[in-house]
């Protein structure tokens, strides 16, 4: 993922944390063109892809059936549940729990000083409320028009440090369901099973979108939480650095961003290798 290519176009109503969070149980019908045209362009193709990603917004008490036509309309015989189909899409293995990760408590002397300041407030010292404060920062941020993000590169990359809270809040709600799977696995222990693989298909979901964010800076889920905050944080505030205040005419301040958004991916590249020598350099002395 690139952040100049592909953040301007995130879309929060994909992810699983805005799905979670908005509307009540829905019915959905796809209707899929499947007649011989289909095949041309990789149309079909697209229309896949589309309705994947339609399925991808589901609940799991939200239920889809679909309608496919050609010369004429196939009504749908059977009727899914997101659960359903999700469960037949992943399944769970006992691999899936080395990837996720542990929880592990992230003290405050771990966080970036302004972030702390944004995180606890209204909390006290368990990480579940700040992940709470972390969903809402996330929200505001990526339900924002391209504009925006054009504009505010900065707060795009502080949202992403503030995914990594967001993610280790879950690690932690969700840390009971992990450590019975890993004790009870491979063997069936009933309706517990099912509700522990319900949370490890969650987290697997959140982690896929963790993991996207560190490759666009270059990490990896093998880089602490520590040091994925503090790399995203302090290059969001390296990108906020020298942006113009708000002028009369709005014209002239998007050509004036604009500018500088074209430097910034120079400038990007510049810490990204100041970064990465000064973690060459921490590894050498250890």
């Amino acid at each position: 993922m690139n952040f100049f290519t592909d953040m301007p176009t995130y879309d929060p109503r994909m992810r699983p944390w805005y799905v979670k969070a908005s509307g009540e149980p829905k019915d959905l019908v796809l209707i899929i063109d499947t007649s011989g045209s289909m095949a041309e362009y990789d149309r079909m193709k697209f229309a896949k892809e589309g309705a994947e990603r339609v399925i991808g917004t589901l609940k799991d008490d939200d239920r889809l059936a679909v309608v496919s036509f050609d010369d004429t309309v196939h009504y749908p015989t059977v009727h899914w549940t997101a659960d359903t189909l999700k469960k037949e899409k992943e399944k769970v293995s006992i691999e899936d729990l080395e990837e996720l990760g542990v929880y592990v408590e992230f003290k405050t002397e771990q966080y970036p000083e302004q972030m702390y300041l944004i995180l606890k407030k209204g909390c006290g010292k368990g990480i579940r409320c700040k992940s709470k404060n972390a969903a809402r920062y996330l929200a505001k941020a990526f339900s924002r028009g391209q504009n925006y993000k054009q504009r505010h590169p900065d707060n795009i990359i502080k949202a992403m440090a503030m995914y990594e809270i967001f993610y280790l809040g879950k690690l932690k709600e969700n840390e009971r369901y992990l450590v019975r799977y890993k004790k009870n696995w491979p063997n069936d222990y009933g309706f517990r099973k099912k509700k522990d693989e319900a949370a490890i298909r969650s987290l697997k979901s959140l982690n896929k979108g963790r993991k996207g964010m560190r490759e666009a800076l270059g990490m990896n889920l093998e880089t602490s939480t520590e040091d994925a905050v503090k790399r995203f944080w302090v290059l969001g505030e390296f990108l906020g650095l020298g942006q113009p205040k708000k002028l009369a005419k709005v014209d002239s301040e998007l050509k004036k961003r604009k500018k500088l958004i074209d430097n910034y991916k120079l400038q990007i590249t510049n810490l990204r290798k100041k970064l990465e020598e000064d973690e060459e350099k921490r590894n050498k002395l250890n």
